[in-house]
Parts: C-alpha cells; structure tokens; sequence
C-alpha cells in the first residue's frame, strides 16, 4: 500500500511540477519534465487529465510520450481561446506525429500544424487528407506527383485563392496510362473552378493541356458546354497558337467562342477552320469586323463562307 502511495505521488508531481527531492529543500534541474513513461499511461487513459496538462509539460513531452498518444487523445489537445496546447508542441515534437495522429485532428488544428510536418509526413497524410482539410494546404508547394494523385474530391475542395495558386506546371501534368490517351490534372477541376483560372494560366497552358481542360476530343474538336465556362477574359486571353490548334468549329455557335474573339485573334483562326463553320449567325456577327482582319486569306475565307449561306 506504502508504495504504491508513493507512486501515486510521484505521478501527481509529475504533471503539477512538483518535485519530491525538491520539496525536501533539494534543487532539482527540469522539476516539470515529464520523463515518467507510466506516469503518462496512467494520466493518459481515454484522454480524461489531458485538459489539465499544462503548457510547461508540453514543451518537456518526449518523443517516446508523444509516441504513445493514441490519434483520439491528441485531437483532444485544446485548441480555443483559453489554451493553445496543440500549438505549444514545436517542431522537433510535431515531427514525431504519426500519420494516423495527424489525420485524427480537426481541421483548425491540423492547419496549426502543416507548416511544421516533415517531407516525409505530409507525403503519407496527403493521399488521406479529407476533402474538406484540404484548405489547409499550401498548394504550390506540392510536387508533380502530389498535385496529379489528389482525388476529384480533393480538388473539388480547393479554395478560390488555391486555385488561383496553381502553377503552369501543376496545371500542365498529365500522365498517359498506355491506353491511347492522356489524363490531365486540370480535367478534375470543377465548373465551378474553371473561370477561377486567371488569363495568364489559360495563355500558358500548352494546346495539348488545354485540349484537356475544355474536354476535347483526339480530333480537337471543342466541347461547347466546356468552353461556355470560359470567361470572355480567359477567352481573350487565348493565344494564337491555342486558337489555331482547334480543328473543328464546326459546331461552336455565335453564343460561344467565335464571337467572342477578338479581332486580333480571328486572324489567327485558318481558312480550314472558317470553312469548317456550320452556324450562319457566327459568322455574320462577325461579318463586320472582318475587314478588320489584317490575313488577307482570312478575309477572303469568312467572305467565301459567308456566300455559300
């Protein structure tokens, strides 16, 4: 009984910082560490004395304390407008996290914690990240690998500001799985994200990427449903060589990307692509702005069309 009266003791000093040599009159170095392996198994079950460990004894934890925390305890670590105890652990402590540790915490706190995660920790979490706690990632600090392997749900969770974080390479990476065709990252954004993309993505995507975004097929051939989610600037802001890579207009209406250009990029459009033009309306409504146009054969191509009407 004596002893384990003495035990009891020495696990109650050990989280109040009271020190049993010390309260004797001996100085003792570290007197809040918290080195008792048992002691914390014992304070530990079902997570019940974690409210009341103090910022002190967090800074002391070990690796081998941390360790055994289970995943529901430390997501019991508060986080609120009294006690910051998940953002009192440093980095060196935070990098002893398992993934299934990390995965556990809310989102407030797992933003807390990110920017401290080792290469190797946020690579195993990533592929497990719930939907909604992706907002916490920095987006442009992904690798190729990380961006292409995030899941529809994943992507569809990406803030305005994510989005608009993307590099030309993150938006560039495809991968061609051997069967004939290529699949793009950038074919997972939503309708909704697609006129996030600012001009200066939209010119920067390679036609090949772009074929991707706007759901062409191998021929080319524009999707008019995906291009309606164009915005007239991201239109605009299409190149030359993109416009001209597009080898069927034939089924693209005055509502959609024909009127939408402007004069300067219907002179980048052929006369095989003119010809191609099924709608009478595209090409009147652009009938006025043709003597615009500084290709003579373009000129005389929409002229040509618009006869044949």
């Amino acid at each position: 009984m004596k002893n384990l009266q003495l035990l009891s003791l020495t696990i109650l000093m050990a989280f109040t910082g009271i020190n049993l040599s010390a309260s004797n009159g001996n100085n003792c170095k570290n007197e809040n560490r918290i080195r008792n392996k048992q002691a914390w198994d014992l304070l530990s079950v079902q997570g019940k004395e974690i409210d009341q460990i103090r910022p002190s004894q967090i800074a002391l934890m070990t690796n081998e304390q941390i360790d055994i925390i289970t995943p529901e305890e430390l997501n019991k670590f508060r986080l609120d407008a009294t006690l910051n105890q998940i953002g009192l652990f440093n980095q060196q402590q935070i990098q002893s996290f398992s993934v299934e540790q990390i995965l556990k915490l809310d989102s407030w706190k797992l933003s807390l914690i990110l920017p401290k995660l080792s290469k190797n920790q946020f690579t195993g979490i990533l592929p497990k990240l719930a939907p909604d706690q992706m907002k916490n990632v920095t987006i442009n600090s992904l690798s190729d690998e990380q961006i292409y392997n995030l899941t529809p749900e994943q992507v569809s969770k990406l803030t305005d500001d994510q989005i608009k974080g993307l590099t030309d390479k993150q938006l560039a990476i495809y991968k061609n799985p051997n069967k004939g065709y290529n699949i793009y990252f950038i074919s997972k954004l939503s309708n909704v994200q697609i006129p996030l993309l600012s001009e200066s993505q939209i010119k920067n995507l390679p036609t090949h990427v772009l074929f991707g975004l706007i759901n062409i097929d191998p021929k080319n051939t524009i999707n008019p449903e995906k291009i309606t989610l164009l915005t007239d600037k991201q239109i605009k802001a299409l190149t030359g060589a993109q416009l001209s890579s597009f080898h069927n207009y034939s089924n693209i209406s005055d509502l959609y990307l024909i009127s939408r250009l402007t004069d300067t990029q219907l002179g980048y459009l052929t006369t095989e692509q003119i010809n191609a033009v099924t709608s009478k309306a595209a090409l009147s409504s652009i009938s006025t702005r043709v003597t615009a146009l500084e290709k003579t054969a373009v000129q005389q191509a929409y002229q040509i069309k618009l006869s044949t009407f």
